[in-house]
């Protein structure tokens, strides 16, 4: 994690207002998910990506979910992010889990 070491911002955005949590949490990568936790990144943070029906809103935990990210939901539920969140349309990210059949992710 050697930009982070540097004093990269663990919870700068991009255009769709992602920071490195949501992306991580996205691909599922829970290594790199722990590091940016440790490094101060927002669990609770919520991105902004624009769609037909408006701003989009999810949270790093209900990407994970919606993506199937076993690893990195259980890292994030070890960190004590809110499992009541809810996303733009309204969904936990259990809701979510459900809706895409990620069994694993409902059981854990």
């Amino acid at each position: 994690m050697m930009l982070l070491e540097l004093s990269s911002d663990a919870n700068a955005r991009n255009e769709k207002q992602d920071m490195p949590l949501h992306v991580a949490c996205s691909r599922g990568d829970s290594a790199i998910v722990q590091a940016l936790l440790a490094a101060g990144s927002a669990v609770d943070a919520l991105n902004a990506v624009l769609t037909a029906a408006g701003v989009s809103h999810a949270t790093a935990l209900a990407l994970a979910a919606n993506e199937g990210r076993l690893e990195a939901v259980k890292v994030l539920v070890e960190a004590g992010m809110d499992l009541e969140a809810r996303e733009f349309f309204g969904y936990t990210a259990l809701e979510r889990a459900v809706i895409k059949e990620h069994a694993d992710i409902v059981k854990t």
